[in-house]
């Protein structure tokens, strides 16, 4: 699971310069606007011959922009960097990273966008 934290980590500072991505659960006081990553769930799978990881991690962006500009802005860029990525994770082979559903809120006068993704990866 730390290598996929790592990937995802490394992927992310390669698209944000501005945004920060922080595992699970953000410091108090960060700047806005910011993210955090969450694993959601995870099963093995196999094959004959073959041993899988299926997994479902989400990003939750937050954003104190009084419109969803700011929030649309960074939508467009995780799926850029992440829509059907090969992910490059260490002792593993990534079979397919799929954007699954997105959902956008407004919470406490804060915008909280929640994308939700599935990626399935060999394990070597």
């Amino acid at each position: 699971m730390l290598n996929l934290f790592n990937a995802i980590k490394e992927r992310w500072d390669e698209a944000f310069e501005e945004v920060e991505l922080y595992n699970t659960e953000a410091p108090e006081g960060v700047e806005y606007p910011y993210a955090t990553i969450a694993i959601l769930a995870g099963a093995p799978d196999w094959t004959f011959t073959e041993n899988y990881e299926d997994m479902i991690f989400q990003f939750n962006v937050y954003s104190s922009d009084t419109t969803c500009e700011e929030v649309g802005n960074i939508f467009e860029t995780i799926k850029g960097a992440f829509d059907f990525y090969d992910l490059g994770i260490e002792s593993a082979e990534v079979i397919s990273l799929v954007r699954n559903t997105a959902g956008l809120t407004r919470v406490d006068d804060k915008w909280q966008l929640n994308i939700v993704y599935n990626i399935k990866f060999q394990n070597d």
